[in-house]
């Protein structure tokens, strides 16, 4: 916790503090939120993995919409440009779901494919560092649960600042889906 920068706050110093880094590569597919859009909707400031970014849009969102949107070539002086993606993972084109995949570390399985679909339904943001850790946490998982119910319970757990454990996720699992059913 940065007190000194609550303690600006309070004092009316708004000063930014360190803000996080956040890179984007061409072709990288990352769920964005809108936080307000130009007035010609040809620009937007959008929530990416907790840092807004200004971006060029190629296709005009609503403030709130929430949607995948892909990285292109830099615009007009350097500025990000982001084009929205349609449907789901499963309808990516396959270029763009092969960067992702490999942009991630995992090889092209339909086992992989279906968890970064379960990923990005749940909300979790599609960086390396996140399917490690639900990775991690599908070595958890009991053989009688759906794996979109795990990951969507790890979503939960990871959305909330929660400790990813597995006991963590069994937890919120129960809570969400009910007791497991052992004689099922």
């Amino acid at each position: 916790m940065n007190i000194g920068s609550m303690i600006k706050g309070l004092m009316g110093d708004s000063k930014p503090g360190n803000a996080k880094p956040l890179e984007l590569k061409e072709g990288q597919v990352v769920r964005g939120s809108v936080v307000s859009v130009s007035d010609d909707g040809g620009e937007a400031v959008l929530q990416i993995q907790g840092v807004q970014v200004r971006a060029k849009l190629e296709t005009p969102l609503r403030p709130g919409e929430t949607t995948l949107l892909q990285v292109q070539p830099p615009g007009e002086n350097g500025i990000t440009v982001m084009k929205p993606m349609s449907g789901t993972l499963a309808e990516l084109p396959q270029a763009s779901l092969n960067n992702l995949l490999k942009d991630v570390g995992l090889p092209d399985t339909k086992g992989n494919r279906e968890l970064l679909l379960a990923m990005q339904r749940s909300g979790v943001p599609l960086t390396k560092d996140n399917v490690a850790m639900v990775q991690n946490m599908m070595t958890a998982k009991p053989a009688q649960v759906p794996v979109e119910e795990w990951v969507q319970a790890t979503g939960i757990a990871f959305q909330r600042g929660l400790p990813v454990t597995a006991e963590t996720v069994k937890g919120l699992h129960q809570t969400v889906f009910g007791p497991l059913c052992i004689s099922c």
